[in-house]
């Protein structure tokens, strides 16, 4: 591919002349609250053994077979994954059709 040549414009907001950050800018801060949310997340895993993982479960378990769609709801989330959205529009299935044509040679 062919490389720009032309001469750098004065960088502008830490961009050079194409908009790409340029050498020694900061970048984003990140996420202020990102460090809170891993040392929440390793006391709860922490606290929580494989025995009260086990009993939570059991309950959960307990709680969809005798109905309740919250549990049943999460525990077919957590099995099998989230459903997609449905789409209020779905595309026409003609339109997705990949069409193949193969050489039979000769």
């Amino acid at each position: 591919m062919h490389e720009d040549t032309t001469p750098l414009a004065p960088i502008t907001d830490g961009r050079d002349h194409l908009g790409r950050f340029a050498p020694g800018n900061p970048g984003g801060q990140g996420n202020p609250l990102a460090k809170e949310h891993a040392r929440v997340r390793r006391l709860i895993r922490e606290s929580v053994t494989d025995a009260d993982l086990v009993a939570i479960v059991a309950v959960l378990v307990a709680e969809a077979k005798a109905g309740n769609i919250v549990a049943i709801r999460e525990l077919l989330d957590r099995l099998a994954g989230k459903p997609r959205p449905i789409e209020d529009d779905p595309p026409d299935p003609a339109a997705v059709c990949i069409h193949l044509e193969f050489d039979q040679g000769g």
